[in-house]
């Protein structure tokens, strides 16, 4: 389906290319031992949401043709 730049956000984008999540914890599990080890991962989850919703409300308010209009006037400005 074709859609005009000014129709296309940057979410849009973001997700026809994301491959999962932004970010992410570490691949190992932390030390079941340690109190903040057994305990980080919950709370680091709520933190990296929260930070990836953040992000797609700021990509949602920008569009493609957004994002070229300002790129051309960096360039035009540049020209001067």
């Amino acid at each position: 389906m074709r859609r005009a730049p000014e129709a296309i956000t940057l979410l849009d984008v973001y997700q026809a290319v994301d491959e999962g999540h932004l970010l992410s914890l570490h691949h190992r599990s932390p030390n079941p031992n340690c109190l903040v080890g057994r305990n980080i991962q919950g709370s680091l989850e709520v933190i990296f949401d929260q930070a990836e919703h953040a992000l797609e409300q700021v990509l949602a308010a920008q569009t493609v043709a957004q994002v070229l209009q300002s790129v051309l006037m960096d360039v035009n400005a540049r020209a001067s």
